[in-house]
């Protein structure tokens, strides 16, 4: 079985990201109070959110997000950032139909390549025991007095590379032996509905999923408004449904540069 965290640092690691240093996400910074601070970006410049609380009558506390940089001078509810990010993230979970479809293709895809790397290491076995009796054989001429000795540290220094050869070919055919039933498991627990996975993670990995879902990076303006691009890899699962093409064009990764409440709030409905 594998766990939350290794799926998550696959995921990362297939990405190209450095699972230790997820894009906007500063480690010292974070506080269970505000756990989308510095994770999510001001719109209108790029720096990344501050967070603190501010007190209301009768002494009430309020928790409100705000331009790190004072570029803008409104600041926005803590409780209306974060609901808007458990909104997005619902919107852009993937339907049943594209989360099977995606894993279907995923487990096909994973059986072939195993497949592949298994012919790979049968040749790359089949090869070494040739060579073996290769050698073998040369030692006996050798032994005979049919190769001089000249002949034989030549013959078997030409075996012994490509006996290396044939072992790096097998040692490259080994794929990571993760238990394929179990991925597909945890991908439709936790892909199903993305914003209830938001809810149950804790602050390292809500920056793993965010910097996973958005790899450019989640910006908001001071009216609450995300803008966004999803990953490619979440993007084809969508893409399962429709054969691929994005709505209102003909190919490319769907892009949605701004997302108002009613929008998120028509796209969870139909889900």
């Amino acid at each position: 079985m594998i766990s939350e965290q290794q799926f998550y640092k696959v995921q990362a690691i297939l990405d190209g990201r450095n699972v230790s240093k997820i894009p906007l996400a500063k480690r010292d910074k974070l506080k269970a109070d505000f756990p989308l601070r510095r994770m999510i970006t001001c719109s209108n410049c790029g720096a990344g959110l501050a967070a603190s609380w501010s007190k209301g009558k009768k002494g009430r506390k309020y928790g409100y997000y705000r331009c790190s940089e004072k570029c803008v001078t409104a600041s926005i509810k803590a409780e209306k950032v974060e609901g808007n990010v458990v909104f997005l993230l619902k919107s852009i979970s993937p339907k049943e139909q594209c989360l099977n479809l995606f894993i279907n293709s995923l487990t096909k895809t994973y059986m072939e390549r195993l497949n592949r790397l298994n012919k790979v290491k049968s040749s790359a076995d089949e090869e070494i025991e040739r060579l073996k009796e290769l050698r073998k054989t040369l030692v006996e001429k050798n032994l005979d007095g049919v190769y001089s000795d000249e002949i034989f540290k030549e013959q078997n220094s030409i075996l012994e590379e490509k006996m290396l050869s044939a072992q790096i070919a097998k040692d490259d055919s080994v794929i990571e032996k993760y238990d394929i039933d179990a991925i597909t498991s945890f991908i439709k627990t936790r892909l199903a509905d993305l914003g209830e996975t938001y809810k149950r993670s804790n602050l390292s990995q809500i920056k793993v999923l965010l910097g996973s879902v958005f790899p450019s990076g989640l910006a908001m303006d001071t009216m609450g408004t995300p803008k966004y691009k999803i990953n490619s890899i979440y993007q084809s699962i969508f893409d399962e449904n429709d054969g691929g093409i994005p709505p209102g064009g003909s190919g490319g990764i769907r892009t949605h540069e701004t997302l108002t409440s009613r929008d998120l709030a028509n796209r969870c409905h139909s889900h």
